[in-house]
């Protein structure tokens, strides 16, 4: 099982059809020790979106050069899973489950998740278009992660041995990633959103049945899928 400390200072900026910015420092991760950030060194332990210490030193500003996150979800529909693509590099930060693992009494073969999008905090939503389901997965880099065990530690995918690719352990079980927050099953009478690794079952393995493929998010951070 593999786990990664999170920083507890991860600022994001996002520009969203005007010139305020929002400065996050936590979504759902737990503060475990407090810590004033005044200083370049401080600011740098961070991930800087469309912000910027260089202008005036020791403190932040919005920077003149509008910035992307340099993320993109990918889904693998013959296996289950979406990745996280540094679009920069090109390399592969991180590999989620978004269904049950191969085997699961009430699954069979793969959930063909196929439409993604992102929200306005940078986190994917992916719809299963033979499970009936939609999965949100936080954007670990902006802090978005739930600490289900209590540790104050992370578990989620990433490229441990940095070789630019998922694969071993480094995928890690459905239930298990505290990047993939939520599962929401849209299968008529069964509905209802779940942690992931908690819902039984049954799940709509029909492709032309309850199959969300198409995916927006509104200007209130609101999920649409059309199944």
């Amino acid at each position: 099982m593999k786990k990664k400390q999170t920083k507890s200072f991860v600022i994001v900026f996002f520009l969203l059809f005007s010139t305020f910015g929002m400065i996050n420092l936590s979504f759902a991760a737990p503060i475990i020790s407090s810590r004033t950030y005044t200083i370049d060194a401080d600011f740098d332990d961070g991930t800087l979106v469309n912000l910027e210490h260089d202008t005036v030193p020791d403190q932040l500003q919005l920077s003149t050069e509008q910035i992307t996150l340099p993320y993109i979800w990918v889904p693998n529909t013959g296996q289950g899973t979406v990745s996280k693509i540094n679009t920069e590099t090109g390399d592969e930060l991180g590999r989620y489950w978004v269904m049950p693992d191969p085997g699961h009494d009430d699954y069979f073969g793969s959930s063909s998740p196929s439409r993604t999008t992102v929200d306005l905090k940078g986190n994917c939503w992916v719809g299963n278009r033979q499970a009936g389901t939609v999965v949100k997965i936080g954007l670990y880099e902006a802090g978005v992660w739930i600490d289900h065990n209590e540790d104050g530690i992370c578990q989620t995918s990433f490229d441990d041995n940095e070789n630019g690719i998922i694969d071993g352990t480094e995928l890690l079980p459905w239930g298990v990633d505290e990047c993939v927050l939520f599962e929401v099953v849209l299968y008529q009478s069964h509905e209802g959103t779940f942690v992931p690794g908690t819902y039984p079952g049954p799940y709509d393995t029909y492709r032309w049945s309850t199959s969300p493929r198409g995916l927006a998010i509104d200007a209130e951070n609101n999920l649409w899928a059309g199944t």
